[in-house]
């Protein structure tokens, strides 16, 4: 080998050796600004891109629901379907509830994200099949479910993969995926429903959710989810990892169906 080539290689080394050394300083100045240790980083990443795209279909499946129920009902018909509503977030509060001391941590979670992407695709089957006047009274109780049950799966797995110390620094971040979910969500509806109509909206919507399971069972598959015992799964998540039990997020979903105070104070005591 000749000089000139043995000075390129040399040169082309210390470019990339230099190239390394930038982006370790910039990962390790991220995990510095988030207080992010370097292996969290493949779980909280997994997290907050499971927690937007959820946030992501709810916000289409939200805009969408509220639009076509005012479009096909008169308003004092409004009270009754969130009434309706609150009804059947207890029954499947219930039917968490009872899944939750039958099977282990996994396939609970599993179970749920698949109800969820379920409810999604018949409300797209709905659409394209059958009357919207019907369809668009139960898009809106679908919404409410598909909330309530999302909350309780992506909460409820992340105090299995989280201790007390790792929640206090992690929760904001792995939440924040909601934010800019939604906004996408909400701006999307707006400006592409007009141009490719609402069931191809919906079926976007659904596309998110399957992403949203397919981003969990990865998560899943490379973490290992922790729980004081298989029946004890509610008292576990209140007592030794800050988490709410079932029954008051049950509770508190249902005061918001049926109180829209609530969801402004985030106060219990303004449904008196």
């Amino acid at each position: 080998m000749t000089d000139d080539t043995l000075s390129s290689t040399a040169l082309l080394t210390i470019n990339r050796y230099n190239q390394v050394l930038e982006k370790e300083a910039l990962s390790s100045r991220i995990h510095r600004i988030f207080d992010l240790r370097r292996d969290e980083s493949r779980l909280v990443s997994g997290l907050f891109l499971h927690y937007f795209f959820q946030g992501f279909g709810l916000a289409l499946m939200l805009i969408i629901a509220n639009a076509e129920f005012l479009a096909n009902h008169p308003i004092h018909k409004l009270p009754v379907v969130y009434m309706l509503a609150a009804v059947i977030l207890l029954i499947f509060g219930r039917i968490y509830a009872w899944l939750e001391h039958k099977l282990d941590l996994k396939r609970l979670f599993f179970t749920i994200a698949l109800i969820i992407l379920c409810l999604s695709v018949s409300s797209w089957a709905g659409f394209s099949f059958l009357d919207s006047a019907y369809v668009s009274f139960g898009l809106i109780i679908a919404y409410r479910v598909i909330y309530l049950l999302a909350n309780l799966e992506f909460w409820g797995l992340s105090a299995t993969l989280f201790d007390v110390r790792q929640s206090k620094r992690l929760f904001g971040l792995i939440s924040a995926g909601d934010v800019p979910a939604k906004l996408l969500g909400y701006l999307s509806a707006s400006l592409f429903a007009p141009v490719i109509g609402i069931q191809n909206m919906l079926l976007i919507g659904t596309i998110s959710f399957l992403l949203s399971v397919l981003v969990m069972n990865r998560v899943m598959s490379q973490q290992k989810l922790h729980a004081g015992g298989h029946g004890g799964h509610q008292e576990h998540h209140r007592h030794e990892r800050g988490g709410a039990p079932v029954s008051e997020v049950i509770w508190f979903e249902t005061c918001r169906n049926t109180c829209p105070a609530v969801s402004d104070s985030n106060d219990f005591h303004d449904c008196d």
